[in-house]
């Protein structure tokens, strides 16, 4: 692989992962009522930004941003690519060849520093949501949103190798049957898995709250 394609594939990676996670957190509010990010709200905290304030008291009182719903989103994204990359460039592009779990869980769930950290004490909700009404709660939604980001990573790469092998190789390949095996069944033991994850964490919320539950940043 030249250095464009890898690029382009790290991309690739961190954007599944992004709608994967993004998947999730739908199907947890549309099945079972848990409320998903705001990112209208990340985007004010950044729109902030450039005017010299990093830290908010409560973001939802500070001024509104014009466009700060696409601001929002359009983080979201970005830091997803930007996690793609930095996935390849710490396990090597040949990972992009020959996906494994571990790697994206890994970084996935070590990157939880930036919302814990960052991201949440910036908004006004303390460090790792401290001052959010159920800290608890939000730190599970935070890794359990970042697990999930971390198998779609794990998923996409599968996925893009897969449909490059059969670029590459054709047909030809069918004979062993492993591409074809991993685009038949690879999106459906995820779809599956996801549906599996979405009504556990949806049942341990449910069970620990006694019904209610809050926003948070994932």
């Amino acid at each position: 692989m030249n250095t464009s394609e890898i690029i382009i594939r790290a991309a690739a990676v961190g954007i599944g992962g992004t709608i994967v996670l993004d998947l999730y957190a739908f199907l947890l509010q549309r099945f079972f009522g848990v409320p998903a990010t705001d990112w209208a709200m990340v985007g004010r905290w950044v729109g902030h930004m450039p005017r010299g304030r990093f830290i908010h008291q409560n973001i939802g009182k500070a001024a509104p941003v014009a466009g700060e719903h696409a601001v929002g989103w359009a983080v979201h994204y970005v830091i997803g690519i930007v996690y793609g990359l930095l996935l390849v460039g710490l396990w090597g592009a040949e990972w992009l060849r020959q996906p494994t779990f571990l790697p994206p869980m890994i970084l996935a769930l070590g990157l939880l520093v930036a919302p814990y950290f960052i991201m949440m004490p910036g908004m006004g909700l303390g460090v790792a949501g401290a001052k959010t009404p159920k800290p608890n709660m939000t730190r599970l939604k935070s890794v359990a949103g970042h697990s999930m980001f971390g198998l779609g990573m794990y998923g996409t790469a599968l996925v893009v190798e897969a449909c490059l092998g059969w670029r590459h190789h054709g047909y030809g390949m069918m004979g062993n049957g492993d591409w074809a095996w991993m685009m038949m069944f690879g999106p459906l033991m995820m779809i599956l898995f996801i549906a599996t994850v979405v009504a556990l964490v949806a049942f341990v919320l449910r069970w620990l709250t006694g019904g209610g539950t809050h926003g948070s940043v994932q």
